[in-house]
């Protein structure tokens, strides 16, 4: 009967101990993006703006391209990406950096543009496969289309074609797209 009476106790006490729960890493909130193309020339430097301050649903986002880019001219791109809906302003863009390995920028151009502009990666993981935060972008003809940002979570950097930006074989979950107007004079 003791053994049995101690069985049951080391069961109970075994079963009812609290285990540590795994810490898990939340999507941060992007409330804002910011996509800066610094003109290597002369040239006028673009800037297109993504605000949505209240996240997914509720109110539409606020999408704006200042500037025009020029045909056969260099841009340095950098993104900076922003929670302001906490106070203090959260810098996602330091985490995106920190946990460079876990994402990726995508870059896509559609309309007259598809295939006419240039777009590389400037900045890279510890594992030497590419992030996205700086880019080069250079647009080799004129007219207008689309330029759509996407940041993946956790995509498969080594896959098939990722490495130079075809998301196609990335998987991962998608944490942010956004489409912006582009002209190319």
């Amino acid at each position: 009967m003791r053994i049995v009476s101690f069985i049951i106790v080391m069961v109970l006490l075994t079963t009812s101990c609290e285990k540590t729960p795994t810490p898990i890493n939340e999507e941060e909130l992007i409330t804002t993006l910011v996509f800066t193309l610094d003109a290597v020339g002369n040239n006028q430097d673009v800037v297109m703006t993504f605000k949505d301050p209240d996240g997914n649903g509720g109110i539409a986002p606020t999408i704006t391209t200042i500037g025009v880019m020029k045909s056969g001219e260099t841009y340095n791109g950098s993104l900076t990406l922003l929670n302001e809906s906490e106070n203090p302003v959260i810098n996602i863009t330091a985490e995106i950096e920190a946990e460079a390995e876990a994402h990726q920028f995508f870059y896509a151009v559609s309309g007259a543009l598809a295939g006419n502009i240039d777009i590389t990666y400037e900045d890279k993981d510890k594992d030497n496969l590419p992030l996205g935060l700086k880019t080069k972008v250079v647009p080799r003809a004129t007219g207008s289309g689309k330029l759509k940002l996407l940041l993946r979570h956790e995509p498969n950097k080594k896959a098939v074609g990722v490495s130079t930006g075809i998301i196609d074989n990335a998987g991962g979950e998608t944490d942010l797209e956004v489409s912006f107007d582009l002209v190319v004079n």
